[in-house]
């Protein structure tokens, strides 16, 4: 038993010798959201304002999701429609933007953004259904996202 065992710890020992090389792993903390600042409550409309330190030639836009999951990186912000819509044959980029602003994502060169409407969600509790997650990605200018750039913050929604 032994002796079967050794290949196994030789290739293993082998295999532990390889490196990777060409990875970052620090955080990309470059985006900043300066407003509204995290935890605070908001009355829709509201505004969304952020910075972005040392900014690269590619980043080009910038995408405001609202309770949604950004694409990963190097993935188009299409990527967030159903298939039909991702086609530009069949939805051309105003049916893509007002299907992505359905769904709480916009895109924008600014570094602000008016947040016209916040998402109603059902079958949770009034207090969750008015905790809202705000993420701001880069974008290049044919709308993929650039690398891990990105930052949120939580607001509650007041209703008036």
């Amino acid at each position: 038993m032994l002796r079967a065992a050794g290949p196994v710890v030789l290739a293993a020992f082998a295999l532990s010798a390889c490196s990777v090389s060409g990875l970052d792993f620090r955080a990309d903390d470059r985006l900043t959201i300066t407003d509204p600042p995290d935890r605070s409550a908001v009355t829709v409309p509201f505004d969304v304002s952020w910075t972005l330190a040392d900014q690269h030639p590619d980043e080009r836009q910038f995408a405001v999701l609202v309770d949604a999951s950004p694409p990963r990186p190097g993935a188009p912000i299409t990527d967030l429609l159903p298939p039909s819509q991702q086609n530009a044959r069949s939805c051309d980029a105003a049916c893509q933007t007002a299907a992505l602003e359905a769904r709480g994502v916009y895109v924008t060169d600014a570094t602000s953004l008016q947040i016209p409407v916040l998402p109603r969600p059902t079958g949770v509790s009034a207090e969750r259904a008015r905790r809202h997650t705000v993420t701001v990605i880069v974008l290049d200018d044919q709308g993929r996202r650039v690398g891990e750039v990105a930052d949120s913050v939580d607001v509650d929604e007041e209703y008036r």
